[in-house]
């Protein structure tokens, strides 16, 4: 699953110069989803078929990536950071599932944007909630 960023205003006619900004390895599979936190521009998740999803430091225009996680909710096809808070991280896959990752259980984020968490301490634990549709 690759990613590529590109910037719109080079797009327009005249711009001149490259679009891209970085482009990166995502996954081994395809990438379904991603999205930019609110509060952290910089973090970009994705969702991938491979049942994961990464967080990445995009700034600087080299991503490096800073966790990955095994959602355990099959192949992930959608995702999202919560507006209200905003280092939890929903996620929906094939097994008709959801899983909501507190990402900042996870070291590296807690220290590098635990700052921007307005004094919310990480959940305890493994920092993941399941939900399951009903089976009839």
């Amino acid at each position: 699953g690759q990613v590529a960023c590109h910037d719109a205003r080079q797009l327009s006619a005249g711009g001149g110069g490259r679009s891209q900004v970085y482009a990166l390895a995502a996954h081994e599979q395809a990438t379904c989803a991603m999205s930019f936190s609110h509060v952290a521009p910089q973090i970009l998740a994705t969702a991938s078929t491979d049942k994961t999803v990464k967080l990445w430091d995009t700034s600087g225009g080299t991503p490096s990536c800073l966790a990955t996680e095994q959602v355990k909710v099959g192949a992930v096809f959608s995702m999202g950071f919560c507006r209200d808070s905003p280092f939890l991280l929903a996620t929906g896959g094939s097994k008709g599932e959801v899983c909501v990752w507190d990402t900042l259980t996870n070291a590296t984020i807690q220290k590098k944007f635990g700052h921007l968490a307005g004094g919310r301490a990480p959940s305890s634990g493994s920092g993941l909630v399941w939900g399951h549709k009903d089976k009839e």
